[in-house]
């Protein structure tokens, strides 16, 4: 009951603030222009990384609001100093709607708002969203597939580079015209050296991001597994994902099981080139 009496009175502080940082913005009595309204325009994902939080900012206001559409998830509809706006979650990001008679600065003061009123919604769900990943009630997305294709995508790209950076020159050479020049057995070699280093250049970077990409797939999927070990009431899932790459590899694998993997996690201080070569030993098993 405590907790209810908690929770109720958090929300209420919530919409308290909300009512402060939405200074200027008001229901709108009617949705039927707003739908129409342009200009529309995507801001910056990294200022509202997670556009729900607006939605349920404005549904604690009151405010109306539609949805799921076609390409739309959902939309509110408001007023925004006197003049029609929307804010919507479309499929390629959030966007806003508003009357053109809003300018740059009246939009940089509408953005500024919306973001401290996601910020305000974020702070009311953080000590519940917490409890409830401690608990084990979330979801995370089998993504295997996609890291695994960048992986070998980058791999086969990197082995295509090199192996033309290896290849040997055109046999045919320059022409009779050429041999004469003074400058011919420079620029020749020169060029040899240049498409050489140009493959090699590619074939480094590829590579890199092949690396990447099998360290982002092997962690995926020890993250995966790990939601598939028995229960610990000791330690939540989320803290066996948070653990340091030896410590997840150490609760999927079966370490005192395989003599190598043994000895490489016998070094106390285990490093980040162990971790790679147990990396390197994990074809065995499926990885």
């Amino acid at each position: 009951m405590s907790d209810e009496k908690g929770r109720d009175s958090a929300i209420e502080a919530t919409k308290k603030r909300l009512l402060k940082l939405t200074k200027g913005l008001t229901p709108s009595p009617s949705d039927d222009v707003i739908k129409f309204l342009d200009p529309t325009y995507r801001p910056s994902a990294i200022d509202f990384p997670v556009p729900e939080l607006i939605l349920l900012a404005f549904r604690l206001l009151g405010f109306s609001w539609s949805g799921p559409e076609e390409k739309c998830r959902w939309t509110v509809y408001f007023n925004f100093l006197s003049k029609p706006v929307s804010v919507s979650r479309r499929k390629f990001r959030f966007s806003i709607a508003h009357d053109p008679s809003l300018n740059a600065a009246d939009m940089s003061r509408l953005e500024g708002q919306l973001q401290k009123a996601a910020q305000a919604v974020e702070a009311l769900i953080e000590p519940l969203a917490k409890q409830e990943v401690e608990a084990g009630n979330f979801v995370i997305a089998n993504r295997y597939a996609e890291f695994d294709t960048r992986y070998r995508f980058f791999r086969g790209q990197a082995q295509a580079a090199y192996k033309r950076a290896r290849r040997k020159p055109s046999k045919s050479g320059p022409s009779k015209a050429t041999r004469k020049s003074l400058d011919s057995l420079s620029t020749m070699l020169t060029s040899d050296l240049n498409r050489a280093r140009k493959h090699q250049v590619a074939g480094f970077f590829n590579a890199t991001a092949m690396i990447d990409a099998f360290f982002s797939r092997l962690e995926h999927q020890t993250i995966l597994l790990i939601g598939f070990l028995p229960s610990d009431r000791a330690e939540s899932v989320f803290s066996r994902m948070s653990k340091k790459w030896d410590a997840k590899l150490k609760a999927v694998l079966d370490v005192e099981g395989d003599k190598t993997l043994k000895q490489l996690y016998s070094d106390p201080h285990i490093n980040s080139f162990s971790v790679i070569r147990i990396c390197a030993h994990l074809t065995g098993y499926g990885f």
